[in-house]
C-alpha cells in the first residue's frame, strides 16, 4: 500500500505551490513582460496519478500537480534527452527526498510550457501560421529556454539536499 501524505503535508504542499506560482508570475512580468498568466491550478494527492502537466488555449491556462509522487520520489525525473543536463537535467536527492526541491522543479517544468504555448502563433495571431514546430514542440528548444531560466531561478541552488 502507498505511504500517505497527512493533511498538513498536503496543505504545506498547496501553500509552497500557491507561493511559488506567485513569484512565477511576478518574474514573468520583470523578465519577460505582458500580463500575468494566471492559470488554473489543481493538485491531487492520490498516489494513482503518476504525471504533472500544463495546458492552455484560448487564453485559459491550467497547471495539474501530481504530489503524492514528487513527496516520496529519490530522484526528480526529467526526460532522455534534458535528464544529464546540467542545469535542466535530474534532481538526486542524497539521503530522504527534498519534496521542496522536486515540487519547485515540476512547477518551474510545467510553468515553462505556459511560457512556451503562449508563444506559439495561433490563426488569430499570424497569417501564415508557419512556424518553426522542432522549436516550439513540447520540449523543444523553446520549453528549454524558459525551463533553464525558470530552474536557475527557483530552484538550483535554492533548496539544500
Amino acid at each position: 500500500m502507498p505511504r500517505q501524505v497527512s493533511a498538513k503535508k498536503q496543505q504545506e504542499i498547496r501553500n509552497f505551490i500557491t507561493d511559488l506560482i506567485e513569484e512565477l508570475e511576478e518574474f514573468k512580468i520583470r523578465r519577460f513582460g505582458g500580463r500575468p498568466i494566471n492559470p488554473i491550478v489543481r493538485m491531487t494527492f492520490l498516489p494513482q496519478y503518476k504525471q504533472s502537466s500544463a495546458s492552455g488555449s484560448g487564453g485559459r491556462y491550467r497547471l495539474f500537480f501530481t504530489c503524492h509522487v514528487l513527496c516520496f520520489q529519490h530522484t526528480f525525473v526529467e526526460y532522455d534527452h534534458i535528464k544529464y543536463d546540467d542545469e535542466i537535467g535530474e534532481i538526486r536527492h542524497g539521503g530522504s527526498p527534498n519534496w521542496r526541491k522536486s515540487v519547485a522543479a515540476t512547477v518551474c517544468h510545467e510553468y515553462a510550457h505556459l511560457l512556451d504555448y503562449r508563444k506559439i502563433p495561433t490563426p488569430k495571431s499570424c497569417h501564415c501560421c508557419a512556424y518553426d514546430s522542432e522549436k516550439f514542440k513540447g520540449h523543444g528548444e523553446e520549453w528549454q529556454y524558459y525551463y533553464r531560466i525558470l530552474r536557475r531561478n527557483f530552484v538550483n541552488g535554492r533548496y539544500e539536499d
